[in-house]
C-alpha cells in the first residue's frame, strides 16, 4: 500500500511545503512513481509510519536534525519488537474514516 503526499498531509494536518522541505533537506524519505509521464512522491507503509514519528518529535520541541534520529531509532525498535505505536492506529482509522480500504 502506497499514499501520496496528500494523504500524509490530510492525516498530520500540516502544510504540504513543510513535508516537501523535510523531503528536501533529507529528514524523511520517500519513493517516486511515474504516473501521466511525471514523477511523484509516493511513502510506502514504513516511510508513513516514520514520518508520523518525526512529526511527533518535532511537534514536542526537538530540533528537526535530532528527531528524525529519535523517530528512525523508536521505528527501529518498535519493529524489532513487533510494537504497534498509537500514531499508527490513529493513522489507519483516519483512512478509514476517509473510505479508504486499509490491508
Amino acid at each position: 500500500m502506497t499514499y501520496t503526499t496528500k494523504d500524509i498531509v490530510e492525516i498530520l494536518g500540516i502544510a504540504e511545503s513543510t513535508l516537501r522541505n523535510w523531503i528536501g533537506e533529507g529528514y524523511v524519505d520517500c519513493s517516486y512513481a511515474t504516473k501521466d509521464k511525471r514523477k511523484k512522491r509516493v511513502f510506502s507503509y514504513e516511510q508513513a509510519q516514520l514520518i508520523i514519528e518525526f512529526n511527533g518529535f518535532v511537534k514536542m520541541g526537538f530540533k528537526r536534525a535530532i528527531a528524525a534520529k529519535c523517530a528512525k531509532r523508536r521505528f527501529y525498535f518498535a519493529n524489532l519488537f513487533n510494537i504497534r505505536e498509537n500514531h499508527v492506529t490513529l493513522m489507519t482509522k483516519r483512512l478509514q474514516e476517509k473510505g479508504e480500504v486499509v490491508k
